[in-house]
């Protein structure tokens, strides 16, 4: 099959590129996230940044770490070292 060349200038009428500017991370998608996080904190004491990212059903590490941006901007969590030293521990602020 031929590759066919983009029309518009750079791409600008690619479909591809549409759907992923649509996907495209914005200050609404982080309070959603940041929103699903604050959530799951809510139910555990604290939580390891791969479980909080599969309890929150947040997709990617760089939308959780944005959402956790957002609720640590807000003072609402904080941050601990895990115990070995590589995974994040975060809980809500009492």
């Amino acid at each position: 099959m031929p590759y066919t060349r983009l029309s518009g200038q750079n791409g600008q009428n690619n479909p591809i590129l549409l759907i992923l500017n649509y996907f495209e991370m914005n200050t609404d998608t982080i309070g959603l996230n940041a929103g699903c996080v604050w959530a799951a904190l809510n139910e555990a004491d604290a939580l390891g940044t791969k479980q909080l990212k599969k309890i929150a059903k947040i997709k990617t590490e760089k939308e959780l770490y944005a959402a956790l941006g957002w609720l640590a901007r807000e003072g609402k969590v904080n941050f601990q070292e895990g115990e070995d030293g590589k995974e994040l521990i975060v809980s809500l602020v009492q």
